[in-house]
């Protein structure tokens, strides 16, 4: 058995405009001959489609031409006159070929009125169509903005992730502390999965919060043992995915403006539940005293880019709620993945 390629079909259909036209009136024939047959006999619904079909490429090709080179043209006046013969000719050839094939002196037809149909009609197809593809340039035109500006948002988010990190590095090495080269490795780990992901739109459930776990030990070195630290994880992660680097900026935000190594009580609190299909988060972390006379200065690069990242990436599908009182800050996310 000989197979043709896809998409060698492909290219022919698109490149022969001739072959879609063939196609378009055989199915319109096809159309017409089963609606009547269902109805009559064969003989009857041949004939009909026959009628019908077999002139109707008169009066539709004839005043599309008319269109493109008057209308169009705005020559309105020559486009109604070319308009008048093309009815008068095309319902003088629907008689004479409905006389050939029926051969009834009994029976008749109305020549202007089915070429007026078919005008109509064909006209009615030809905007629709223009309609559909218009729509569609400007869906691919959204598509292609959004993801230009996730591209720019993802790559606004990873630098300023790896500054937060290295800026916990720095604190280690100052401290000359022994857990520097592990740090490192650990380090090296977060940023190849970060590499890795970043030219995928989804990723493992599984994967992303391993990633977050991974994040917060590397942190909770820098800060002193009584700092609270704590991580929930409840549900099953194996079977769901998510954006990349989509919840991380929010940990690293508690992180950066929530804790530094300077306070004795301050807690992080995470809670990750999975419930069938929707994934909820929920941090919350103590404001050292410094930070509460910044409360209400703009949040940082990596929160306003997340932000605007689900709303693009889970529109009508996320529920966020941010809450920042004078003593701590809570995010609760809700998404449908």
């Amino acid at each position: 058995m000989i197979k043709i390629p896809r998409e060698a079909v492909k290219k022919l259909w698109s490149r022969s405009l001739v072959l879609r036209h063939l196609l378009t009136w055989f199915l319109a024939y096809m159309a017409f001959f089963f609606s009547i047959y269902f109805i009559d006999k064969f003989d009857t619904a041949l004939q009909i489609a026959t009628v019908i079909i077999v002139p109707a490429p008169i009066p539709v090709y004839l005043h599309f031409f008319s269109i493109k080179h008057f209308f169009e043209k705005r020559k309105y006046t020559l486009y109604l006159i070319s308009l008048i013969i093309i009815v008068g000719l095309s319902a003088v050839c629907f008689e004479l070929f409905f006389n050939f094939i029926v051969n009834d002196p009994e029976s008749h037809t109305s020549g202007i009125g089915t070429a007026i149909f078919f005008i109509v009609f064909s006209m009615g197809m030809k905007y629709f169509k223009e309609g559909l593809t218009r729509q569609h340039h400007i869906q691919e035109d959204r598509y292609k903005q959004v993801q230009t500006e996730l591209a720019l948002l993802k790559s606004q988010i990873h630098p300023h992730f790896f500054f937060n990190t290295l800026n916990s590095l720095y604190s280690l090495s100052l401290e000359q502390s022994q857990q520097v080269p592990n740090v490192i490795i650990e380090l090296s780990d977060l940023m190849r999965y970060v590499l890795e992901s970043s030219n995928k739109k989804r990723v493992p459930l599984k994967d992303e919060v391993q990633f977050i776990k991974s994040y917060i030990s590397l942190e909770t070195l820098r800060l002193p043992e009584s700092a609270d630290i704590q991580i929930s994880v409840k549900g099953d992660l194996n079977s769901h995915s998510i954006a990349p680097m989509l919840l991380i900026p929010f940990v690293d935000n508690s992180f950066k403006h929530g804790l530094s190594s300077s306070i004795e009580d301050g807690y992080i609190h995470v809670e990750i539940t999975m419930e069938k299909k929707h994934l909820y988060f929920r941090i919350e972390n103590s404001k050292p005293q410094n930070e509460i006379s910044k409360s209400k200065e703009r949040p940082g690069v990596g929160l306003e880019n997340v932000k605007r990242r689900i709303l693009l990436l889970y529109p009508h599908k996320h529920e966020l709620n941010i809450s920042d009182s004078p003593n701590n800050f809570c995010v609760e996310l809700k998404l449908t993945l």
